[in-house]
């Protein structure tokens, strides 16, 4: 069905989750991902012939959807979300592959909090970029454009345009240039904050309670609480939910519990509180998971690669060097055409890399 209002087109580690809650903010609704093209194609036209509301065609996902993307001939405009390619490739190598989602009290936060990275190791490895770059789906936004035939214009943002004030003012000006809800003042604070936290990899989880792992005799029903952040919680539909930070934490601080939310629902609030048993048992546990969580947040951002690392692997590595001009040429081809010159110009991982093969592979 043609009940879609714009084509959104991004790729990995581009900023598509901050863009989706901001979506959902302001009710538009979109389609998903899901394993294959088949699944996809159910899953917009499920949303498109049902939803009466301000919908359009979403594509996050890195692989090519031919036939897919052929039936979305909708006369509609497209925006299309980029970064720095270096610095997409930056958070493609430091990617998390979360392992733990659901743990009960039996087990040792040590353990909970552990992040894997790239063929599960311990810490990411450089190696990853040889993946990357291997793969062309990463870098292939020209080619998916070229599927969609009816495309009024291409409105382009950069990254760094969803980013404090500077987002705001972005929403604002695409909900008049595509006339979806304007984003009132009251919800300036959700696009000015980052989403992107420093509790954000290894969140969310969800804390199972019940009487197999806790020696109360008086709980029948398991109590699960989910701890996440703010912005996550608004992104899963999650705001009928009660946060109990202040309950388990009244008098103690850790640098990183304003951005965690311990949610419940309503009937497994009132297990913990009318349970002073358990509620201390639990209360006990999560004071020595934070301290936990906060000592690891530390170790982790110490593993993380930046971007000067990810150049100078390029410089070692001639024909990987090579091999990621010939895509990223390829893809500026788009990106001249469509972008303003400014976007390419404020890329400064990427302007060192075209200097740096210019100097090396001239």
């Amino acid at each position: 069905p043609h009940n879609y209002e714009f084509v959104f087109l991004t790729g990995g580690s581009c900023g598509h989750m901050a863009m989706f809650l901001y979506f959902k903010l302001l009710k538009i609704n979109r389609n998903w991902t899901s394993q294959t093209e088949f699944e996809k194609y159910k899953i917009a036209y499920n949303v498109f012939n049902l939803s009466k509301g301000y919908n359009i065609f979403s594509c996050q996902w890195d692989q090519e959807s031919k036939k897919l993307f052929y039936l979305v001939n909708n006369i509609v405009p497209l925006v299309v979300l980029l970064r720095d390619p270096i610095e997409r490739i930056k958070s493609l190598t430091n990617h998390i592959v979360k392992h733990v989602d659901k743990f009960d009290l039996s087990f040792n936060p040590e353990n909970v909090l552990i992040n894997k990275y790239y063929k599960m190791k311990d810490c990411p490895s450089l190696e990853k970029i040889d993946s990357i770059v291997e793969n062309s789906h990463y870098f292939n936004i020209s080619q998916k454009i070229s599927y969609f035939t009816n495309i009024t214009e291409v409105i382009t943002l950069d990254i760094k345009d969803i980013i404090g004030e500077r987002c705001y003012k972005t929403f604002c000006f695409l909900s008049q240039k595509l006339n979806f809800q304007y984003p009132s003042k009251d919800l300036k604070q959700y696009f000015i904050t980052p989403f992107v936290s420093k509790v954000m990899d290894m969140l969310p989880l969800t804390l199972e309670i019940n009487k197999h792992n806790v020696n109360i005799l008086l709980l029948e029903d398991k109590i699960e609480i989910i701890i996440t952040f703010t912005k996550m919680m608004l992104y899963c539909n999650q705001e009928n939910l009660v946060d109990l930070k202040k309950d388990f934490f009244s008098n103690i601080s850790w640098n990183i519990q304003d951005e965690i939310l311990f949610l419940v629902s309503k009937k497994d609030e009132d297990k913990l509180k009318n349970n002073y048993s358990l509620f201390l048992i639990v209360q006990e546990y999560l004071k020595n998971f934070m301290n936990v969580f906060e000592e690891k947040i530390k170790q982790e951002k110490k593993k993380l690669f930046n971007t000067e690392d990810i150049l100078n692997y390029f410089k070692e590595n001639r024909k990987l060097r090579l091999k990621l001009k010939s895509i990223l040429d390829n893809e500026m081809i788009f990106t001249k055409k469509y972008c303003s010159s400014d976007i390419v110009a404020s890329w400064k991982y990427y302007q060192e890399f075209e200097k740096m093969c210019e100097e090396l592979d001239s």
